[in-house]
């Protein structure tokens, strides 16, 4: 069968997975710059931030501390906030779980996390509600990549130079090409045909309470995540299914959302590594 180089739709319709604050989507349509907020105690980080970010044509500010990104947060609002881990008094980390603590329906406001030790820290960044990690120093494509998955093409922005800049396909997916061979296509179309039916159903488990259940969808799909090279998937699975375990409910629902845009984020790599593999 065909491979699908589209993305697979959110369960329960496009709204079921804002690509950036979705709080009042008909005011972020009239806006044509997206709003960023950088905290940062260190102020040359801060300034390089806010240089990388310019450049893409993005508004920008800038807070010293937790407490100020916060405040600043609930006058203004952002479109994406880049959150250093470990400032001084209020550190990155409780400062993302007391924005989530102020958020309600639909409004979830991106938040990356900004470490020196990203792989290290991945999982305590999620885990306080964090949605991506960026390393320490920033490189002008890590930020455009950042960009592009958060509030890119498929959302309300246009950043220009952006856009164009994709994520490669890993050393692993390529690995995995070389394994398989004419096999390779057919195994990435039984993955993106089974993945969004485990991360419906999981999400529905989650809904219900049902955490047993979403821990068992958790466990299976890091497993077939981690098979076709989708590592980032597979950990963010893993540390859902141990949150389900060890009865931390309050973190799933993010996690799922993590998830389900991870994915999306891994669908176009393979789609890419598909096509190429055809020429």
């Amino acid at each position: 069968m065909p491979y699908r180089t589209e993305h697979n739709p959110p369960a329960g319709g496009p709204s079921a997975e804002p690509s950036c604050n979705t709080a009042d989507s008909a005011d972020h349509a009239r806006r044509s710059t997206l709003q960023v907020l950088v905290a940062d105690d260190n102020p040359v980080n801060a300034l390089l931030a806010r240089h990388l970010l310019e450049s893409f044509g993005c508004r920008v500010e800038t807070a010293a501390s937790g407490e100020i990104a916060l405040a600043m947060h609930g006058r203004n609002g952002y479109d994406l906030i880049i959150m250093d881990c470990q400032m001084d008094g209020l550190d990155g980390f409780e400062s993302t779980r007391r924005l989530r603590a102020a958020e309600s329906g639909n409004q979830r406001t991106p938040v990356v996390g900004w470490t020196s030790d990203a792989e290290r820290q991945r999982v305590h960044c999620i885990d306080s509600g964090m949605d991506d990690v960026l390393q320490k120093p920033v490189s002008k494509d890590a930020l455009a990549r950042i960009l592009v998955r958060w509030c890119g093409p498929e959302g309300s922005f246009s950043i220009p130079g952006a856009a164009a800049i994709k994520p490669s396909v890993d050393e692993e997916l390529r690995a995995l090409q070389e394994l398989l061979g004419d096999s390779f296509e057919e195994v990435a179309n039984i993955y993106t045909a089974e993945t969004p039916r485990r991360l419906a159903s999981l999400e529905a488990c989650l809904a219900n309470g049902d955490a047993v259940g979403a821990g068992r969808l958790a466990h299976a799909l890091a497993g077939s995540s981690a098979s076709i090279g989708a590592g980032r998937v597979s950990e963010l699975c893993r540390t859902l299914e141990r949150a389900c375990r060890n009865g931390a409910p309050t973190v799933c629902p993010s996690l799922a959302q993590s998830i389900r845009r991870s994915y999306s984020e891994f669908h176009e790599r393979l789609a890419a590594a598909v096509l190429a593999d055809r020429r």
